[in-house]
């Protein structure tokens, strides 16, 4: 039994039995603890789930393809192709259906009546499925929605394309080729517009917000598209050798239907002015054994001669101008002795003629023009083709280097220079040589993973430095985005390459760009189609 003073002896009052509340600890207060500790946090995004991602995203639009072609491809392949252009389509156009249906509702009250998405049921059905992993970060809702938009572009373009040739009536071919236009614009188009729009609506919480992003990242590719597509060789030019050929040859023809009779002592006046003008120059017959034939030519006894007599006796001066044998100074007495000739024809008179319309003589020189124009056209062909034949040597920049190299060895070869003009001279030289712009390009293009080295040393790189600056997301968006710069920056370097010998075809031939279909119309549409949100704005 205990003594009631032995509680008094050992100090302890009633107020110490008493329970007390634990004391208070400021939240922040301290900097140890604060409200956002008690957040849960997403888990970090790695490399393997972010692939995994993109696969997962870009099941659905690729299996409504198989399973709208398969089901409608005993109807013949019109069919198929339809049907697999509207399963790739299934998703975003029930959303686009129903959305357009609820904001309807809406305006007139019925809100109780109001439809769901497509994509949230497809996403119910694919979150009870066992083999589905849902994203756990933005990182990875990302990647989802980015592999989303690539398995739609990959499915619809090719549909849309094989519909535009198989489609059985106007309407149906129209609509493919209207879904399958620029198909290397939209591929592009596709994804950012859908990392756009995905990350926009996230951060700002407004899907129509990253409905506006979306649509603004396909119209400034659009619009780059378009400016790219304007720099393809060959198929970009109005004239080429073929036709600068027909149309001299034409010109030919009418020269020779004019009927053109020069008379006798007009060329014997002519001869002796070129024979003047070659001695002039310090002709020698040692130094200079090419003008012999053109001096035997020309002491020949004049006689009444046609513009295809005079045109052939032309073509022995402009024979030494071009021999690669020849030097330099027997070049220049050559070029004289042409510039005489052509001043004296071109100033031919209806009272130096025999017979025949001076007009005659227009045409011919139309028909010299176009030949010169054809021969320095055909030059820059023949390089561009031993371009693409070389292309594949270079491994990692491709064309660009290719081209580059050809033009370099043209401008090195002062005989065949001598053809062009100064400007056309300018313009090779700018086709051989670089420039900050390209040259910068051609920089980060090293990184596109085209070469072995680069395939490894691209993503390491990039996964090391986004790392060491930024841990934890860092590394997959450097392991992404070094080799995507790579990829880029060796694209705009080729794209600039060709816009410059594309410059060189259209001075060379006299003629101009083709006009080109805008790409805005397709990059547009593409992006709208691939948003991620666009059913969210009808719910």
């Amino acid at each position: 039994m205990y003594d009631f003073e032995d509680f008094n002896a050992a100090d302890i009052s009633f107020d110490d039995l008493i329970p007390k509340p634990p004391p208070e600890v400021p939240f922040s207060a301290s900097g140890d603890i604060s409200f956002s500790d008690l957040t849960p946090k997403e888990s970090p995004a790695s490399i393997s789930r972010l692939i995994g991602k993109v696969a997962q995203g870009a099941t659905p639009p690729a299996i409504g393809a198989l399973g709208g072609g398969t089901l409608m491809s005993p109807l013949g392949p019109a069919a198929s192709a339809a049907g697999a252009t509207v399963g790739s389509l299934a998703v975003p156009l029930g959303d686009a259906v129903n959305t357009l249906y609820n904001m309807g509702a809406r305006a007139v009250g019925l809100d109780e009546y109001q439809l769901g998405m497509v994509s949230d049921y497809i996403r119910s059905l694919m979150n009870k499925s066992s083999l589905y992993d849902p994203p756990r970060n933005q990182p990875e809702r990302i990647a989802e929605t980015v592999g989303s938009a690539i398995g739609g572009v990959g499915t619809q373009v090719p549909a849309a394309a094989k519909l535009a040739q198989t489609g059985t009536t106007a309407l149906t071919r129209h609509i493919g080729k209207q879904l399958a236009a620029a198909p290397k614009t939209q591929t592009v188009v596709a994804p950012v517009s859908a990392a756009a729009g995905q990350y926009t609506a996230e951060e700002t919480k407004s899907p129509l917000a990253g409905l506006a992003a979306s649509i603004f990242s396909g119209v400034l590719i659009g619009k780059g598209g378009a400016k790219l597509k304007t720099r393809d060789i060959f198929s970009n030019n109005t004239l080429n050798s073929a036709k600068l050929k027909r149309m001299a040859t034409a010109s030919y023809t009418n020269a020779d239907k004019a009927g053109v009779m020069v008379k006798t002592d007009t060329m014997q006046s002519v001869k002796e002015k070129i024979i003047q003008k070659i001695k002039e120059q310090g002709y020698d017959p040692d130094l200079h054994p090419g003008m012999r034939k053109v001096l035997k030519r020309f002491s020949q006894d004049a006689k009444d001669m046609t513009l295809g007599e005079i045109d052939r006796t032309r073509r022995v001066l402009l024979k030494v101008t071009k021999d690669r044998v020849a030097k330099y100074d027997e070049d220049r007495i050559a070029g004289d002795a042409l510039r005489v000739l052509d001043d004296q024809i071109n100033s031919l008179k209806p009272n130096h003629l025999v017979s025949g319309d001076v007009e005659g003589v227009r045409h011919l020189n139309i028909a010299r023009k176009l030949w010169a124009k054809k021969a320095k056209t055909e030059i820059i062909e023949d390089v561009i083709e031993n371009a693409e034949l070389d292309a594949q040597n270079y491994s990692q920049s491709g064309m660009e280097n290719a081209l580059r190299q050809q033009f370099k060895h043209l401008y090195k070869n002062k005989r065949r220079l001598r053809q062009f003009n100064k400007k056309e001279r300018a313009l090779i030289k700018k086709a051989a040589t670089g420039g900050p712009i390209l040259s910068t390009m051609r920089l980060i293009g090293k990184f596109n993973p085209r070469g072995p080295v680069a395939a490894f040393g691209g993503p390491a790189a990039g996964g090391y430095f986004g790392d060491t600056f930024f841990p934890g997301i860092g590394a997959p968006i450097g392991m992404i985005g070094v080799p995507t710069a790579g990829f880029l920056g060796q694209t705009g370097a080729t794209a600039l390459r060709k816009a410059r010998v594309n410059k060189i075809l259209n001075a060379v031939s006299g003629g101009s760009p083709k006009t080109q279909a805008p790409n805005m119309k397709p990059a547009v549409l593409r992006s709208i189609v691939s948003n991620p949100n666009f059913g969210l704005l009808g719910s």
